[in-house]
């Protein structure tokens, strides 16, 4: 069945006659979709008039003569009126008569115009909210469902982290911000999974999409911190991370928000914080940069210090601003040093477009 049947076959009522409803339009709208666009217009207009709740007059006659109908008797009367009061210093004898019948026929009829007006617009404004509720169901963001009498029906899909990442990553598209995106996501999430390191830091926490995509793939007890000096985004990742551990995941797994620490304030000055309190002995088992590309090379350097031997070490966007002196700065740093075992380009796209070439530079750390 197409999306737009699916979508004139969503009811919003419990009760019966709404459901019968419902049915009947799923056949009518069936029946028109194999016609031409105005055919179905036409029909549609047609299966409306149909479902309305009748009246004599409506069962007589279709919504546009109605409403010529209302029209053409509030003009008459307008007309009425005026002639009535142009006459009047001639002729008096059934003026207050005249002027009164005119005067409620007028009321009556742009009544009746008005209301079969706001009828027609509420029945656009039904389609429209119709509309929406499938695009929402589309974007996973609302569930189906069948009710106790038979119909269809929908409604919102717990927040969770699944639906704040589906939620990110339509707003990254859409206005093609800086995340990671979906397909950068799963090559991290298997890096992650592969090495399944205990504490994974984070430069660069724009949103917390990436933190949120790692806390996923992260086994239980271990976590991420992700750090960012920019204070819109590190509220905005609270935001975020918080609502990641509302409602109750539908596959079972946990909740993963609780498992994300965000920091704010400048990277290296953090990650030398972060070396007196552990007393200079090593926690770091994963580090992903993805902050300013100009200081990759200081934030890996003050990082040094506290990643464990075999710390892996991931680069964000090293192939797209590969021509920028800092990067080839980082890159032939992490390929020449002797403190990396092996350094690898793992070619992937960039954000949001499939069509520009990008790269992680995944380096193993060997040790000071």
């Amino acid at each position: 069945m197409s999306q737009r049947c699916a979508r004139r076959c969503q009811v919003r009522s419990l009760g019966r006659v709404e459901a019968r409803r419902a049915r009947r339009r799923t056949s009518l709208v069936a029946s028109s979709e194999r016609g031409d666009d105005g055919a179905n217009q036409a029909r549609q207009e047609l299966e409306d008039e149909l479902l309305s709740d009748g009246t004599g007059v409506s069962m007589l006659f279709p919504r546009q003569v109605r409403r010529f109908l209302a029209g053409s008797g509030a003009v008459g009367c307008a007309l009425g009126i005026a002639s009535t009061a142009a006459a009047a210093p001639q002729s008096t004898g059934n003026m207050v008569e005249n002027l009164t019948i005119n005067g409620l026929g007028f009321a009556a009829c742009a009544f009746w115009f008005l209301q079969e007006s706001n009828e027609e617009r509420a029945r656009e404004v039904a389609e429209m909210r119709r509309e929406k509720i499938q695009r929402q169901i589309d974007r996973g963001e609302r569930v189906e469902f069948t009710t106790e009498t038979g119909s269809r029906a929908s409604k919102w899909k717990q927040v969770d982290d699944e639906w704040i990442l589906r939620r990110l990553e339509r707003w990254g598209k859409q206005d093609m911000l800086p995340s990671i995106g979906p397909v950068k996501g799963r090559l991290l999430q298997s890096l992650v999974r592969e090495h399944n390191p205990s504490l994974v830091v984070e430069v660069g926490t724009f949103l917390g999409y990436s933190a949120l995509t790692i806390a996923q793939a992260l086994s239980e007890g271990s976590r991420v911190v992700t750090i960012d000096n920019d204070l819109r985004f590190v509220l905005a990742a609270k935001r975020f991370c918080w609502q990641a551990n509302q409602g109750t995941r539908a596959d079972g797994q946990p909740r993963v928000g609780r498992r994300v620490s965000i920091w704010y304030g400048d990277a290296e000055a953090h990650l030398k914080e972060m070396r007196e309190r552990y007393n200079g002995v090593p926690q770091i088992e994963m580090l992903f940069i993805d902050g300013d590309i100009r200081q990759y090379e200081q934030y890996l350097v003050a990082a040094e210090p506290m990643m464990k031997r075999g710390c892996i070490v991931i680069a964000d966007n090293t192939k797209v601003f590969g021509h920028v002196p800092e990067i080839q700065s980082y890159l032939q740093y992490v390929r020449e040093s002797s403190r990396y075992a092996s350094s690898t380009e793992l070619l992937t796209k960039y954000e949001w477009r499939d069509d520009v070439d990008d790269a992680f530079e995944v380096s193993v750390f060997g040790g000071l």
